[in-house]
């Protein structure tokens, strides 16, 4: 999950801005914007306006707990070709309003240059990586890609791929593209499998029987976080609660030769407030970041229990700097949390 970017109290999203870039005509376009309640009390959304009546909008209606995240969903229904601005104001229960924008063009289906801009091999796709998006460990997940055969030769997939075992591909019957046309490609993703956490990526090659050039090289991203069963407000409390005394750690004035001289640390202590043992899955740790502690010492935290999470500062860019780290755990809340390092390097 990327840092929750904008705002410091209230709901605050990832991104308020969302570019779809070219897109057909025929489309129905769905973007969740994600959000976090930066406070330590409840908020609702109360409504989100717009003056589109092309967009279905959908968002909770059930109290937001402190720290909780969720996401707000927008399906934009094109109904002409060119450039579109879409904007929506969400009002909140505490009195704030936040702004979320939807933008791209939509072109018609034939401009393909447009709409499947990335080379992937002699194909083309809409996008330069074949992402999954959020996914969790709960089950494997099949997601749809489409590829484009820009050529005016039949190109056929010849069922021979490279590819990690928690990754399966599917063709369409035929397993041929026709010229100047689009073919499925089914990817079937096992996140259990995987055995990881947060954004990940894999390399993917699919054989062709296009001699120029055969082999389509391509990456499969996903952002993976933990599974977990349905929890109501009673059950919550039996879970692990993960509390971080500091989240913004300010390094202050530092010199670049002190960084690379010394050792600069940032400690956050990081606490289990809940009835259940915490475990710290992974960390990610941003631009100029060492983790300093051993990982082994924070996979599993007791009830009531405290660590320090120690990090060396090796950042020498010149002015300003913030880093960001990401902790994912077993904690319901927020089973993804973002920490901040920040130093003026001089």
């Amino acid at each position: 999950m990327l840092p929750f970017a904008k705002g410091q109290q209230g709901l605050t999203f990832v991104n308020s801005v969302h570019d779809f870039a070219a897109v057909a005509m025929q489309d129905t376009l769905l973007h969740r914007f994600e959000f976090r309640n930066n406070t330590e009390k409840i908020i609702r959304i109360k409504e989100v306006k717009t003056d589109c009546a092309c967009a279905i909008i959908r968002y909770p209606e059930s109290d937001i707990g402190a720290q909780a995240t969720g996401f707000i969903s927008i399906s934009y229904l094109p109904y002409k070709v060119g450039e579109f601005h879409k904007k929506f104001e969400v009002h909140t229960s505490d009195g704030h309003k936040e702004e979320l924008e939807l933008l791209g063009e939509i072109v018609p289906f034939q401009d393909y240059k447009r709409l499947y801009r990335h080379l992937q091999g002699p194909l083309r796709t809409s996008s330069k990586l074949l992402h999954f998006g959020r996914i969790n460990t709960q089950a494997a997940v099949t997601k749809k890609f489409v590829f484009f055969n820009p050529t005016d030769t039949l190109i056929a997939f010849t069922g021979e791929v490279e590819s990690p075992s928690h990754i399966k591909v599917m063709f369409d019957t035929l397993h041929k593209i026709e010229p100047k046309s689009t073919a499925n490609i089914y990817l079937t993703y096992d996140a259990v499998a995987k055995a990881d956490y947060g954004n990940v990526e894999d390399s993917l090659i699919i054989f062709t029987n296009y001699s120029p050039m055969p082999r389509i090289h391509t990456i499969v991203s996903a952002n993976i976080e933990p599974h977990f069963a349905p929890i109501t407000e009673e059950t919550l409390a039996e879970y692990p609660h993960l509390d971080i005394a500091e989240r913004h750690i300010n390094l202050g004035y530092l010199y670049h030769q002190k960084i690379e001289s010394d050792t600069i640390e940032a400690v956050f202590e990081l606490k289990n407030k809940g009835f259940a043992r915490l475990e710290i899955l992974k960390i990610i740790l941003g631009q100029g970041c060492e983790l300093f502690t051993d990982l082994e010492s924070l996979r599993h935290i007791e009830p009531g229990e405290r660590r320090e999470l120690r990090i060396r500062y090796t950042n020498t860019t010149r002015g300003k700097q913030t880093s960001n780290l990401i902790l994912i755990c077993n904690d319901p809340r927020a089973a993804s949390q973002t920490i901040q390092i920040s130093a003026t390097v001089r």
